[in-house]
């Protein structure tokens, strides 16, 4: 699951987790509009619109962006979804409440600011695991 945009990095990160996947049941959902790249490559995915895609009052597109969610959840029932963005939703955590059998992994940057973005980083709790992929940076990340 990648989180909004029009690029690729969050999707580049989830395809690289994907090639190494081979064999299984891989599924992309993502906000980015970059998305059907992802089919082109061979894979399954759905478009979430994002916020700001959309044009919606922020509590209106919180609705339906867990409304969608907890569909897509129900319909493929994933062992294992892993969410790729910076900024965790609000209405994931519901989501991960209503299937405690899927295990939620957060795929995030490196190189968090200290002192920045303190909130967001307050949702680690949410998951079972987080992954910020190594790079030549790594040596110097102090956030």
């Amino acid at each position: 699951m990648s989180s909004n945009g029009t690029g690729m990095g969050h999707l580049t990160r989830l395809l690289a987790y994907a090639q190494g996947l081979e064999g299984l049941d891989v599924r992309f959902l993502s906000m980015s509009t970059a998305v059907p790249v992802v089919g082109q490559l061979g894979h399954r995915y759905e478009y979430l619109p994002s916020r700001g895609s959309t044009g919606l009052r922020a509590a209106t597109w919180r609705r339906l962006f867990l409304d969608r969610l907890v569909e897509y959840l129900r319909r493929t029932r994933p062992d294992v979804v892993v969410f790729d963005g910076t900024h965790p939703y609000r209405g994931i955590d519901e989501a991960i409440a209503a299937f405690p059998s899927t295990r939620w992994i957060w795929s995030r940057r490196g190189m968090w600011k200290p002192g920045l973005n303190t909130d967001q980083l307050e949702k680690t709790d949410w998951f079972a695991r987080v992954i910020e992929p190594g790079d030549l940076a790594a040596p110097a990340d102090a956030g």
